[in-house]
């Protein structure tokens, strides 16, 4: 069964298309789009950019092999404020993509555009 998602902004449904990343939902009113999955909250493009630069800098720190991608995503909650359920990158607006970029700073992660995204003055 498809899931279904709403825009935040118009309240309408979101269209699905298939992309060669995965599905994609996309508001027929603006700019705002998701991912399949139920970790994948409605975003700008902005805001889908810094998600994206945070995987960038957080991934590392459990790929690497030091830690478990589980007790990694622990810390991240507990530095962030939020239940475990809660911390999913996919889910974060831009102010908490920058949190995770700056604890991946502190856990001595490679941090690009000093947490600034790119192409974008956000």
């Amino acid at each position: 069964m498809l899931e279904k998602k709403l825009c935040p902004v118009h309240i309408k449904l979101m269209l699905p298309s298939k992309t060669k990343y995965g599905l994609r939902f996309q508001c027929p009113d603006c700019d705002i789009y998701s991912w399949d999955g139920p970790t994948s909250m409605p975003g700008t493009p902005a805001t889908h950019k810094f998600r994206k630069q945070a995987h960038e800098v957080f991934d590392p720190l459990w790929k690497s092999g030091k830690v478990t991608r589980k007790k990694c995503y622990r810390q991240l909650s507990v530095f962030m404020g939020l239940a475990r359920k809660d911390t999913h990158i996919g889910m974060f607006d831009i102010l908490q993509c920058r949190l995770v970029i700056a604890f991946a700073a502190l856990k001595g992660g490679s941090v690009k555009n000093s947490g600034r995204c790119k192409s974008t003055n956000v």
